[in-house]
């Protein structure tokens, strides 16, 4: 007679892999994509101070965040990005124009989207 089905450490290891990995990645997943519809939303509304890719971009503003990097929020601090999370409450925001400011106006659903980013990045920092 053949052995029983037998069930090694081994085994039991590579079976439980993928649900570890699901566990670990699947907040990471969340984040990145938080992160990319913040990186959305700040293009559209503070794009012209922090996107290289614009003749506009002012270089101390891309010191603190360069929406042209992949991590672009990973030199903010947490006030930083309070900040900016402020900031897209605020009816004016900082211009490279002709004035010092431009009006602003940021829809409720974008600056949760954002507040949301902004908590999932801090608590990922600590």
């Amino acid at each position: 007679m053949g052995e029983p089905w037998r069930v090694t450490v081994p085994s039991l290891v590579l079976a439980a892999l993928p649900a570890c990995t699901r566990s670990v990645s699947a907040p990471q997943d969340k984040r990145l994509e938080l992160r990319e519809q913040a990186r959305s939303i700040l293009l559209k509304h503070c794009g012209e101070c922090h996107d290289p890719k614009l003749k506009t971009a002012v270089p101390d503003a891309l010191k603190i965040f360069n929406l042209g990097e992949s991590d672009w929020a990973h030199r903010m601090t947490d006030r930083q990005l309070q900040n900016a999370a402020w900031r897209l409450t605020e009816d004016l925001v900082p211009t490279r124009g002709s004035d010092e400011a431009r009006p602003l106006h940021v829809p409720a659903e974008e600056r949760r989207l954002f507040d949301n980013f902004v908590t999932a990045e801090q608590a990922a920092r600590r």
